[in-house]
């Protein structure tokens, strides 16, 4: 079997189109559907679900190894595998000695080494590492011809064209003689139904907007040449039509998504805080709160956001920031200056981090409040 990739995976640049092609015993796969701003994650994500495809099609068996989407031809064995991953194991080595860790924990820094590993190219006979090769492979007790005979027997004659009957089969566009529809009361998802709906699952259980390319890559990461790029736009198009989920295109967050649970929530919080507006009293006045801050530590910001939550007359007060600028540290401030106005308690999930993590309850996430709402 031979394996091309042609186009350029390492840099952000798209010249074309088609950012690259995978020829597969002489089949091309392009992923027709590439864009420019296209992540590389997903560029390789997509790389490998067409190889995985591809090997499908010629009867091999694969298995998922990692959750990103890594696989490895079914029937070979883990340490035939290592055997034959001779440059890794150089890496590797190279990595240990310099106490730089494991490869996978700093991909960065593999890289690196393996440019300083790599020896300069030289003549080889290939025959003879063929027969060497062959021998170690024997020694591992690797079948490479046991494998490449069951793929032929498995592959029966399959045509590329059978991957997109199939897809149709499973759309319900077109029956097992691939011509009409067929019959089926209640026609089991789609391929890239399923893996679009796992990944809208795994991505808004922690985050209530994810970007599209994030949405495709952990699609295709789920299940390894079950899919194809346009089946996955398809679906999620599908679900922006039905209003499952929503387009979201802010600054910091372009071309993402949202979901309806998620959205809903935030149309809840918008509707009480609007509702708060001008409906409680203020604890503090704004120059008494100052007067506390002034030889405190805090950021000019966290003294602007204890002021506007001690001194303001709604009843819902909203504070936004980015991980690490120190809300806690704030909102711990605000808490310790409301007791003193004989307020007993400050109810704050930012605030509670330190007894959620010290095991005292359970942490909750954005899927634990949507399955209890619901």
């Amino acid at each position: 079997m031979t394996v091309t990739l042609t186009g350029n995976l390492a840099s952000g640049s798209c010249p074309l189109p088609q950012a690259f092609t995978v020829d597969i015993d002489g089949t091309d796969f392009t992923p027709t559907s590439m864009r420019c701003e296209t992540s590389s994650v997903l560029l390789w994500l997509l790389y490998r679900n067409e190889l995985a495809a591809g090997l499908g099609r010629l009867g091999y068996g694969i298995e998922k190894t990692h959750a990103d989407g890594r696989f490895e031809i079914a029937g070979v064995s883990r340490e035939a595998i290592e055997a034959f991953s001779s440059r890794r194991a150089e890496i590797e080595a190279a990595m240990e000695a310099r106490g730089l860790g494991a490869s996978t924990d700093n991909p960065g820094i593999a890289e690196r080494a393996a440019l300083m590993t790599r020896a300069a190219k030289r003549d080889i006979d290939r025959d003879q590492i063929g027969g060497v090769w062959q021998r170690q492979a024997a020694d591992l007790g690797l079948d490479a011809g046991g494998l490449v005979a069951g793929a032929v027997e498995r592959s029966g004659g399959i045509r590329s064209s059978d991957r997109t009957r199939d897809r149709d089969r499973a759309d319900g566009l077109s029956g097992p003689d691939g011509h009409g529809p067929e019959a089926a009361p209640d026609p089991p998802p789609s391929p890239a139904a399923e893996a679009v709906a796992w990944a809208v699952a795994h991505l808004s259980e922690r985050e209530a907007v994810f970007a599209r390319t994030d949405l495709f890559a952990a699609a295709l990461a789920h299940a390894p040449g079950a899919v194809a790029m346009e089946d996955m736009e398809r679906q999620v198009a599908v679900l922006e039509k039905e209003g499952v989920l929503h387009g979201v295109d802010l600054p910091g967050a372009e071309a993402s998504l949202a979901t309806e649970k998620t959205a809903g929530g935030e149309r809840e919080t918008v509707a009480l805080m609007h509702a708060g507006q001008t409906r409680g009293r203020a604890l503090m006045r704004s120059w008494q709160v100052q007067g506390h801050l002034n030889r405190g530590p805090l950021t000019a910001g966290q003294k602007d956001a204890v002021t506007l939550i001690l001194s303001a007359k709604d009843r819902v007060v909203g504070v936004q920031g980015y991980a690490g600028t120190g809300k806690t540290t704030m909102l711990n401030r605000a808490r310790v200056l409301a007791k003193r106005c004989c307020m007993q308690h400050l109810s704050a999930y930012v605030a509670a981090k330190d007894m959620l993590r010290s095991g005292r309850i359970e942490p909750p996430t954005l899927r634990t409040f949507n399955l209890t709402a619901t």
